[in-house]
């Protein structure tokens, strides 16, 4: 069994493999490897509800499109207080929201990707060890000209370094 051509794009777009995106070509391969090679109809089944739940965990994600249409912020909590009087208490806080939807979102690929057995890029340590295999590395400077306060350049200029 494979997935669908249409399924396997999900699988891709959740799981962050943008071929353009630093992602090691061995990866693409195998992520490509794991759709087209479902065991079983019980795998199909499951891999498919895993993408239907990240598909919802994306949308849910989205914390401020409430915001375009009622021009509310949905709330991040909401407290229930029952006694004498019953009330709830709604707090929006979007920045939390978001981290928290955010983290949801990832757990749903997480378990995606533990099913097919490839590695989810949108993890930030799985895009650091992808940077790491394609041979790249961080470059510690910061962009523009060079700093001219270092103190080889100041010696220099005061005549206090011999050249040569």
């Amino acid at each position: 069994m494979h997935l669908s051509d249409h399924d396997t794009s999900r699988v891709m777009f959740h799981a962050g493999y943008n071929v353009g995106a630093e992602v090691p070509a061995g990866d693409v391969a195998r992520a490509w490897e794991a759709c087209r090679r479902i065991p079983d109809s019980h795998f199909y089944s499951r891999v498919t509800d895993h993408l239907d739940r990240c598909d919802r965990a994306w949308a849910a994600s989205d914390v401020m499109k409430n915001v375009a249409t009622t021009g509310i912020i949905a709330p991040s909590q909401v407290q229930v207080i029952s006694g004498d009087t019953n009330r709830s208490v709604a707090i929006s806080d979007p920045v939390k929201a978001d981290s928290y939807h955010r983290e949801v979102y990832l757990r749903e690929v997480d378990r995606l990707c533990e099913t097919l057995y490839i590695i989810n890029y949108r993890r930030e340590d799985a895009r650091m060890q992808a940077f790491q295999r394609s041979g790249g590395s961080f470059i510690q400077t910061v962009p523009g000209p060079a700093d001219t306060a270092v103190s080889t350049r100041v010696d220099l200029a005061t005549g206090s370094f011999a050249c040569c």
